[in-house]
């Protein structure tokens, strides 16, 4: 896309991607928010649901959303060293905000027989934390799960 010159569509299917994660996996309405009313919620959420993500990561995310919103209403031209910058910190702020969404275990299942022992272990097995990124073709974000391939998310299968 950037190639092509389309500077504007790869930054919004950048930051579609990216809002429609923190949306489903934060449960914050990230679509229909501006940048300013995403970082706010983002942040109560990350106090609220006790997320590990370090200022820089949330510093970060909102970086690369304010300079989209340039991009696509300001028309603005970020040079191609930002660009790749901007996509790597995207991706490292997916891949944190997955790292730090805790495990949900439910008391009940702490119980001591067999049968809720396997549950959990199934439960821990199929939430465990992928050091390894999956790619589509030749675009190199990182999926997090099957997430991304299971969505609308026509950006990567270029």
């Amino acid at each position: 896309m950037v190639e092509r010159g389309e500077v504007k569509e790869y930054y919004s299917e950048l930051t579609d991607i990216a809002r429609t994660y923190i949306e489903e996996a934060i449960e914050i309405p990230a679509m229909e928010s501006t940048t300013d009313e995403l970082i706010a919620a983002f942040k109560i959420a990350v106090v609220k649901k006790k997320l590990s993500l370090t200022d820089e990561t949330i510093k970060n995310l909102e970086k690369v959303l304010k300079q989209a919103d340039l991009v696509k209403f300001a028309k603005s031209k970020p040079l191609e060293f930002e660009i790749a910058d901007d996509k790597i910190k995207i991706e490292k702020t997916i891949y944190k905000i997955h790292q730090s969404i805790p495990e949900e275990v439910e008391e009940e299942e702490l119980e001591d027989n067999e049968a809720n022992q396997a549950k959990i272990l199934k439960r821990k097995k199929s939430k465990e934390k992928n050091p390894y990124p999956r790619f589509c073709g030749s675009c190199t974000f990182y999926f997090i799960g099957d997430y991304c391939c299971n969505k609308r998310f026509r950006f990567f299968k270029r």
